[in-house]
């Protein structure tokens, strides 16, 4: 989650902070036309994503305000922020014992070329100051999620 104080107690609600990838086979003029996802709607149709559990377009799908539904495991989350830059992340594990998270941030799509931050160790449920906009937390669910394919 992102918010834009520095206390996190105001979600960040920004249009400008959303997923970087539309889906290009949604009906022009139509609400799914204008969402944004922060996985690539072609890599999901070539299965490059079923290693994540990611099945559906929905669950790539990046509420504006920067709050992820859910950001798998190894799995590169490309997305707008408010300068206008496109950042991605990978987030490299999660103790669910200890609730550390590890990730790694990048300029622009597809989490290429050297990151630009590398953080261990975060905290999860915990008020962290951003470099993007005002501060942020992740939230791990206590249940464990099982994908299924329907």
């Amino acid at each position: 989650m992102h918010y834009s104080d520095d206390s996190c107690t105001t979600l960040d609600t920004n249009s400008t902070f959303k997923g970087y990838y539309t889906n290009l086979d949604a009906t022009s003029g139509t609400a799914e036309a204008d969402y944004r996802y922060f996985c690539d709607p072609e890599k999901l149709k070539n299965g490059e994503y079923s290693q994540y559990g990611i099945t559906r377009l929905s669950s790539c799908y990046f509420d504006n305000g920067g709050n992820l539904y859910a950001h798998p495991v190894g799995l590169c989350a490309s997305f707008d922020i408010p300068s206008g830059a496109t950042l991605s992340v990978i987030i490299t594990s999660i103790n669910r014992t200890t609730g550390e998270i590890s990730d790694e941030v990048y300029f622009g799509p597809e989490c290429q070329d050297d990151p630009i931050a590398s953080n261990k160790d975060l905290p999860n449920n915990e008020c962290l100051s951003s470099t993007v906009s005002g501060s942020y937390q992740f939230v791990i669910p206590d249940a464990v999620n099982i994908a299924c394919i329907n």
